[in-house]
């Protein structure tokens, strides 16, 4: 068996688990602030695409 891809499984959980958060925040920053601001950009502010 290769040792390195051995770790990389018994890793593998540990690595999903440790990116939730970051996964959540820039979610919520997309959703929260990059859309409404693109929208405002585009629609009220007349800048167009």
């Amino acid at each position: 068996m290769d040792l390195v891809g051995e770790k990389v499984r018994q890793r593998l959980p540990a690595w999903i688990k440790d990116t939730r958060v970051p996964i959540k925040i820039a979610a919520a920053n997309y959703w929260c602030i990059s859309v409404p601001l693109g929208y405002w950009l585009t629609f009220p502010k007349g800048c167009g695409a």
